[in-house]
């Protein structure tokens, strides 16, 4: 009667042997292919940051603003651009009010030293702010990590109406994702010429018929 069992036993010992090695297997293909340790690297980094979140981890955390003013600039998501049609896939979320360099006005890509107008709230990020402060300021957030989050918000969000600078146009390439623009925006100062000219622009179109 001793023989069913300790067979069985054998048999189930070696399915547990080749699951393992399956696995294994998995795992070097997965650890081999870039794409793959991109992901692993943001699911990783996701957990490790929803961790300190929740208290898992003590670390300082950085305070939330109330204004831009308070950071000098950070960045804020324009959306998925259709280069061939010129034109966002969603929103537009801003517009170009003035061009600096003479191009094209409205919702198209701004360029550096632009001033913009929100068409919608936009909240604020700089990748890993709570925690990493002002470190990353000058990297698009999809380029600190895959994975966006809670820790990745400066608090402060701004309202559809207001008019900013453009500082700084990227389009990081997000996993699994169409190509996005973000924008690192700061202030906008009603004494430089560009905003002046925004504000004028604004005021004109409000007093035309």
């Amino acid at each position: 009667m001793a023989v069913g069992p300790a067979r069985s036993g054998r048999i189930t010992l070696l399915a547990a042997l080749a699951i393992l090695a399956g696995l294994g297997a998995v795992t070097i293909y997965l650890v081999r292919s870039n794409e793959s340790r991109q992901t692993l690297k943001s699911f990783l980094y996701g957990m490790r940051g929803t961790a300190r979140e929740q208290g898992a981890f003590p670390h300082r955390m950085h305070p939330t603003v109330d204004s831009l003013s308070q950071i000098g600039s950070g960045w804020i998501y324009l959306g998925p651009y259709d280069g061939k049609k010129r034109a966002y896939r969603q929103g537009p979320y801003v517009e170009v009010v003035v061009c600096v360099a003479g191009g094209d006005t409205g919702p198209v890509v701004p360029h550096r030293g632009d001033v913009l107008r929100l068409l919608s709230p936009s909240h604020v990020s700089i990748g890993n702010y709570r925690i990493e402060g002002l470190a990353h300021q000058d990297t698009p957030p999809p380029k600190v990590h895959e994975i966006l989050g809670r820790l990745d918000l400066t608090g402060l969000r701004l309202a559809a109406g207001e008019l900013v600078v453009a500082r700084d146009v990227q389009a990081p390439w997000r996993l699994g994702k169409p190509r996005a623009i973000w924008c690192r925006v700061e202030a906008c100062d009603p004494t430089s010429e560009p905003c002046a000219k925004a504000l004028a622009k604004i005021e004109g179109e409000r007093s035309s018929p």
